[in-house]
């Protein structure tokens, strides 16, 4: 197993402290105790991750997690070395959730309408989205947008980026995930700390999983071998989760044109309702059409608007594809093309205009 070096500096709190108290300054201007809450959160993260060294000491450490700690580590050089992300000491250190995910992410979207809520942050700007890292929390602001005629879904996830505030660590939720998965997460957040395009959601979480999924599997073959388990496994639930994003995409767009017609609200919510039962037995034929146990599990997919965008906000990935393609998938080609994109009006329209490029 590899033991990771830590530098002198890289033991003193000097600067996670005045970070912390940076962010605790700005959050307390913030309405309410939310972000108190949340700062106190990720104090906790911040003051409690132990450096990996200390992990893989530990004589309680299993082979199984072992095994993916290394795995993390192998995602994070490779997403610096080969595909060119921003060095970072993020995911040199490993913080304990105690529980399956680390935080609880809630969206709303009118019912008539793919309209979001959309919350404003410090340093991020406005997002469709609100993380908590209680569920109680999360389940309570859902219940109160519920209750005022919102969409809602709440989502969990095993990990997060604070581009750059903080160093994230290697959370223990992320080491239940497959191989592929955990791969593919680390250098989706990897991402985020490269490119972002601040109010721009869909373009910065569509980026970062068709990275996350096409490094994850350079990075599986070149470890494993194209044939091997590992990389036929990986291929198998990329797959799947590329064939779901087209069911939901696919829904979206006959929704888009239900909701963008001159139909009173009323025949519109009626009508929805016809097309997301149609969509369930679609899904139903679908479900044998998977690789893997995950989308075969899932009897009926729980469909409203909110957790229609909440999938689209991930699954808008087939532009990327194309771009890295004209390209001749090449990393450094992709990532300049794609910065510009970033740094224009509209990211996401520059992309489509980058892959339709002949």
């Amino acid at each position: 197993m590899p033991r990771l070096q830590e530098s002198p500096d890289d033991q003193v709190l000097v600067g996670p402290i005045l970070r912390a108290a940076g962010l605790l300054a700005i959050l307390a201007t913030g309405p309410g105790c939310y972000y108190l809450n949340q700062a106190a959160g990720q104090f906790d993260i911040v003051f409690n991750s132990r450096p990996l060294e200390e992990v893989y000491a530990d004589p309680g450490l299993t082979e199984t997690r072992a095994r993916k700690l290394d795995l993390v580590q192998a995602s994070r050089r490779f997403a610096e070395e080969r595909l060119g992300l921003k060095p970072s000491r993020n995911y040199t250190t490993y913080f304990d959730t105690g529980r399956r995910a680390v935080t609880y992410v809630v969206s709303a979207v009118r019912p008539d309408a793919f309209v979001p809520y959309v919350w404003w942050f410090p340093i991020v700007g406005s997002l469709p989205y609100k993380g908590y890292f209680d569920r109680k929390d999360a389940e309570a602001e859902a219940a109160a947008l519920q209750a005022e005629g919102w969409d809602v879904c709440i989502g969990e996830s095993a990990a997060y980026s604070t581009l750059g505030w903080f160093r994230d660590p290697v959370f223990s939720s992320m080491l239940s995930m497959s191989d592929a998965s955990l791969a593919s997460t680390v250098i989706h957040e990897l991402v985020h700390g490269t490119i972002f395009a601040t109010g721009q959601t869909d373009f910065n979480e569509s980026l970062a999983t068709f990275v996350g999924r096409e490094g994850a599997l350079q990075l599986l073959e070149e470890r494993h071998g194209r044939g091997s388990p590992e990389v036929l496994d990986a291929r198998a639930r990329f797959e799947d989760e590329a064939l779901y994003d087209a069911f939901i995409l696919d829904l979206y767009d006959r929704l888009a044109g239900l909701y963008g017609s001159e139909r009173p609200r009323e025949e519109k919510l009626a009508e929805r309702e016809k097309i997301f039962a149609g969509a369930r037995e679609e899904y139903g034929r679908l479900v044998p059409r998977f690789q893997t146990g995950n989308f075969r599990r899932l009897a009926e997919p729980e469909l409203n608007n909110a957790t229609i965008v909440a999938q689209v906000r991930y699954g808008r990935y087939n532009q990327f594809r194309r771009v890295f393609g004209r390209v001749r998938n090449s990393w450094p080609a992709f990532f300049a093309a794609v910065s510009a994109a970033a740094a224009s009006g509209n990211p996401l329209a520059a992309v489509e205009a980058l892959a339709r490029e002949p």
